[in-house]
């Protein structure tokens, strides 16, 4: 994951000195190298998909965090889900996506279940 905070660093360079079209092209290319190495479904996708919906919230761009979040969450779920470690971040960013776009029937159920899988981790039966 060590990669993924640095190229998450570098965005954040990019888009303070005004260039968030050059931010976001930077994870599109981890992304497509990642796509053709490892394939459409495979969870490490779904990992930089979640670089590029975490930049996306602290961007507010809320629409576009929550269509990422929703494509990372559908690999998470063909590969895995709880056994994917981002799986509960996964859920959480969605729920705050759907939040900061009023869409609070969605919200709750997203953060239970990422606190279920927080907890189940935890080793505490939900």
């Amino acid at each position: 994951m060590a990669p993924f905070l640095c190229l998450k660093d570098y965005a954040r360079i990019l888009k303070r000195r005004g260039k968030p079209n050059e931010a976001e092209a930077l994870v599109e290319s981890v992304l497509r190298v990642k796509r053709a190495r490892l394939g459409e479904n495979d969870f490490q996708v779904a990992n930089a998909l979640m670089v590029l919906a975490e930049l996306f919230e602290e961007w507010r761009e809320h629409a576009r965090q929550e269509s990422i979040c929703r494509a990372a969450l559908a690999i998470y779920c063909l590969t895995g889900r709880e056994k994917r470690w981002r799986y509960p971040d996964c859920l959480e960013c969605l729920a705050r996506a759907c939040r900061k776009q009023n869409k609070v029937d969605q919200t709750a159920a997203l953060e239970k279940e990422a606190a279920a899988v927080r907890s189940r981790r935890r080793g505490n039966p939900s």
